[in-house]
C-alpha cells in the first residue's frame, strides 16, 4: 500500500474531463448575479456591475442550455483555478521552501537531528503503516479519486426556468435589503408638476426620508407662522432635497435649523425645506401658487447653475411612482429607473434649444424671486458650486457664464446672489464632500449648512432685526426672573 501511495499517478497535474452538474451551474450563475448586484447597488460601480451581469447571463445560458456547455465552462474555470493556484503557490511557497526549509535542513545537518529518519538506513521512514489497506484505499479514493456525476446531455429548460426564478428572487431580496421597493411617492399637480406625497416615512439605503403634510422633507408645520417665530423657506431642487442616500438629520436645511435652535432656543427658528428631485424654476413657481409662502420671513432659492435649463418637469418626465400606485417589487423600481435613464439619452436638446431654455429659466427665477418678495419675504439666491468649482476654485466656463447671467438678471432688482466657489477646498476627501458632479454627501451638507447660516446672519436685514429683538426679549426675561 505504501508503494501505491508513493506512485506518481496519484498526483498527476492533468485531470480527466468531468461532466458538471446542472445544480453546480445554477449555483455558479447565482453567485455571479449576487456579486454583480453588490457591485452595482452596494458599491455603485454601475459599469462593472453591468459587465458582471452580462458575463454571468452568457455563462448561465451556455451552461444551462446543454451538458457540453456545462462541461466546457466548468473545465475552463477548473483550468483557470489550477493556473491561479500554481501561480499563488509559486509566489507564496517558493520563498518558504528556498529560505525556510533550506535553513531548517542546514540546522538539522549541523545538529545531527533526523526526526524523520531520512538518513537512517536501518529504520523505517515516515511511510509507516497506520491502518488496514481497505480503509486506506477508501480514504485516499475520497481525497483524490472522486467519480464524475453521470449527467445526461441536452437542453434543460426546466433548469433554465429554475435559474431565472432563483435569480429574480435573489435579486429582489438583495434590493429589498438595500432599501429599494419602498420609494417616496409623488403627487401629480397641474401647477407644480409634481411634489412628494404627504406624511411619508421611508428608510432607504442612506437613512430616513420623511415628508410633512405639504410634501416637505421637514418637520410638521402650521400654515400660519406662530407669533415671535422666524420662519425660513428654502425652495430648490435635488441638491436641497438631498437624495435618499442622505439621512434626514444630515440635510443642510436641517443642520441650519438645529444650529439656530442651539443659539436661540427650541422652535424659535423654523426652516422649511421644499426641495424636489428634478425641479426647475417653473416647478418652484407652481408650488408657491399651490401653497403660498407659509408666512416665511426669509426665502432662500437654492439651485445648481444647470437648473436654468429646465422646463416644467412633470410626472411623465421622471421615473417616480405616484401616490396610490407604489411598485410591487423592488425590481420594478430599479427597472423603471434604468429604462428612464436610457430614454433620456435620446431627449437631449440641441444647442439652440438649450440656450432658449436658459433665457426662459433665468426669467423664471427673476419672477420667482419677485413673487417671494411681493409676499413679504426677504430673498436670497444661493447657487451651489459644482464639484470642480467647490473643491478647486476653478469654475467651468459654462457654469461661470450661467452664474454671470443669473447675477446680471437678478442683482439689478436688488437680489443677493451667492456662489460659494472654493468653499469645500481642503475640507476633506472630495468623494466624501460630493456625491457626484453637483450633489453633496453628508460632509458637504455639514459644511454648506455653516456657510448658509453665516449668509443668513450677514445678508438678511430681516433676520438681523429679529435676532436683535430676540436677544432683547431674552435679556428682559432674564432680568425679570
Amino acid at each position: 500500500m505504501a508503494n501505491l501511495v508513493k506512485e506518481t499517478k496519484w498526483f498527476q497535474y492533468e485531470t480527466e474531463t468531468v461532466e458538471h452538474s446542472l445544480l453546480g451551474a445554477t449555483i455558479k450563475t447565482l453567485v455571479g448575479v449576487i456579486i454583480g448586484s453588490l457591485v452595482f447597488f452596494g458599491f455603485r460601480w454601475h459599469s462593472l456591475g453591468i459587465v458582471i451581469w452580462t458575463i454571468t447571463a452568457i455563462i448561465g445560458v451556455v451552461t444551462l442550455g446543454s451538458q457540453r456547455g456545462r462541461t466546457g465552462v466548468g473545465n475552463f474555470f477548473a483550468a483557470l483555478g489550477r493556473s491561479l493556484g500554481w501561480g499563488l503557490s509559486i509566489v507564496l511557497l517558493v520563498p518558504v521552501f528556498l529560505i525556510g526549509f533550506t535553513a531548517a535542513h542546514f540546522m538539522s545537518w549541523v545538529t545531527g537531528r533526523d526526526k524523520l529518519h531520512l538518513r537512517d538506513g536501518d529504520s523505517q521512514t515516515y511511510w509507516l503503516p497506520v491502518d488496514n489497506d481497505r480503509r486506506k484505499v477508501r480514504h485516499i479514493r475520497a481525497m483524490f479519486a472522486t467519480e464524475a456525476v453521470d449527467a445526461k446531455g441536452g437542453r434543460s429548460w426546466a433548469g433554465i426556468a429554475v435559474l431565472l426564478g432563483a435569480m429574480l428572487v435573489s435579486a429582489e431580496i438583495l434590493l429589498r435589503l438595500l432599501g429599494y421597493g419602498s420609494p417616496i411617492l409623488y403627487v401629480q399637480d397641474v401647477r407644480a408638476g409634481y411634489y412628494p406625497g404627504p406624511n411619508q416615512s421611508v428608510s432607504r439605503s442612506g437613512g430616513l426620508v420623511e415628508t410633512n403634510r405639504f410634501g416637505m422633507r421637514a418637520p410638521e408645520i402650521e400654515p400660519e407662522k406662530p407669533a415671535g417665530v422666524f420662519r425660513i423657506l428654502m425652495i430648490g431642487d435635488s441638491t436641497l432635497w438631498g437624495g435618499s442616500y442622505i439621512d434626514q438629520s444630515e440635510l443642510y436645511a436641517r443642520r441650519v435649523a438645529n444650529s439656530f435652535e442651539e443659539q436661540y432656543g427650541k422652535n424659535q427658528v423654523e426652516v422649511l425645506n421644499i426641495g424636489v428631485n428634478g425641479w426647475g424654476p417653473f416647478n418652484k413657481l407652481g408650488y408657491l401658487e399651490r401653497f403660498g409662502t407659509f408666512d416665511a420671513d426669509l426665502a432662500i432659492i437654492c439651485l445648481p447653475n444647470g437648473d436654468i435649463y429646465r422646463d416644467l418637469c412633470e410626472m411623465t418626465d421622471i421615473p417616480y411612482f405616484p401616490v396610490g400606485a407604489p411598485p410591487r417589487l423592488a425590481l420594478e423600481e430599479v427597472v423603471q429607473h434604468l429604462l428612464w435613464r436610457r430614454s433620456m439619452k435620446g431627449k437631449r436638446p440641441t444647442a439652440e434649444q438649450r440656450e432658449e431654455r436658459g433665457v426662459e429659466g433665468i426669467a423664471a427665477y427673476v419672477k420667482l424671486a419677485q413673487k417671494l418678495r411681493d409676499a413679504g419675504c426677504d430673498v436670497l439666491i444661493e447657487i451651489l458650486p459644482s464639484r470642480t468649482a467647490g473643491t478647486t476654485e476653478k469654475i467651468p466656463s459654462r457654469e461661470e457664464k450661467n452664474v454671470e447671467d443669473l447675477r446680471a438678471a437678478l442683482e439689478p432688482h436688488g437680489f443677493v446672489v451667492g456662489h460659494s466657489v472654493g468653499l469645500f477646498q481642503g475640507q476633506g476627501d472630495t468623494d466624501k464632500l460630493y456625491h457626484d458632479s453637483c450633489h453633496l454627501h453628508a460632509l458637504g451638507h455639514q459644511i454648506y449648512s455653516k456657510y448658509l447660516k453665516e449668509r443668513i446672519q450677514q445678508q438678511s436685514r430681516v433676520f438681523r432685526r429679529w435676532a436683535s429683538r430676540s436677544v432683547d426679549v431674552a435679556e428682559q426675561k432674564g432680568e425679570s426672573e
